[in-house]
């Protein structure tokens, strides 16, 4: 896969079953989010050390499965990174995978990518190195044998885990590693973070192959605040209501010592059981 994505925020109309019951995420906290989306390699240490599962590329979704989501901020001094911690509550259905018309298609849920690539080698016998949205990866693909379409689908599925345009919905809240920061649950906050870390988000996440890596990427106008009695207070970490730390007198620094001024964060389950660090790549996308 070639194609150069932007790093927009994934856009589609979430699932009235799964979004209700909830209060949508304001237009001052909507603004601020520049990019909100699964780090694939962090997940992948997460599963390594936690022996559970987590979401990231390819790895198929299921229900229960956890997932870090990073959020970078618009004006975040040095735009450091932030994570919600949580999993996946439900699964959309196979969307519909079609090679991109023009770059207008090529949104999350529309063209694949992927499938232009899988119809030019095809067409050509050949992998190239960049391939354009155009109405004639459309008309090829459609003049291609089923039991041939069958086969590039399940290759993209064996590698990527899901096609361009599957959908799941998630709960997460902010992750401990911020939330024990802060000198105080009731704010305000020092770190610019616009998350109670008490609330518990309710958000779509889409599956978005113009990407190279990192393909999975939340829809910020999905979230939802589910409210501070949505889950126990320790959840999705552990069980309780009482967290394992204290808070100091005052907010802890928003910069670590990474060096881009990352903070050190846990990998495992932090203050909720064995302890290991990581520095936070500065830039996952």
């Amino acid at each position: 896969m070639s194609f150069a994505a932007s790093n927009n925020i994934c856009s589609a109309s979430p699932s009235p079953s799964t979004m209700q019951d909830g209060t949508p995420i304001s237009d001052e906290i909507k603004s601020q989010i520049h990019q909100a989306f699964v780090n694939d390699q962090f997940s992948a240490d997460c599963e390594g050390i936690q022996k559970r599962p987590f979401i990231r590329t390819g790895v198929k979704p299921a229900i229960g499965q956890r997932i870090e989501l990073t959020i970078f901020l618009q004006d975040h001094i040095r735009r450091l990174p932030f994570r919600l911690s949580g999993e996946v509550i439900s699964v959309g259905p196979p969307p519909d995978w079609h090679p991109s018309s023009s770059k207008e298609d090529a949104g999350p849920g529309k063209g694949s990518m992927c499938c232009a690539d899988a119809v030019q080698f095809h067409e050509t016998g050949e992998q190239v190195e960049n391939v354009e949205p155009s109405e004639a990866w459309v008309e090829a693909w459609e003049r291609m044998p089923h039991l041939k379409k069958q086969y590039y689908i399940d290759y993209f599925l064996k590698c990527h885990g899901a096609l361009h345009g599957q959908t799941m919905v998630c709960e997460a809240r902010l992750n401990f590693d911020y939330d024990m920061r802060r000198s105080t649950e009731d704010g305000p906050w020092g770190d610019f973070i616009p998350f109670d870390a008490r609330d518990v988000w309710r958000f779509e996440v889409l599956f978005d192959d113009r990407y190279e890596v990192n393909m999975w990427w939340a829809d910020v106008h999905s979230f939802v605040n589910m409210g501070k009695e949505h889950r126990p207070r320790c959840w999705p970490w552990g069980k309780g209501d009482i967290l394992p730390f204290k808070r100091k007198a005052s907010d802890m620094p928003i910069t670590g010592h990474g060096p881009n001024g990352e903070i050190s964060v846990h990998i495992s389950v932090g203050p909720f059981g064995p302890k290991r660090t990581y520095i936070y790549p500065s830039r996952a996308a």
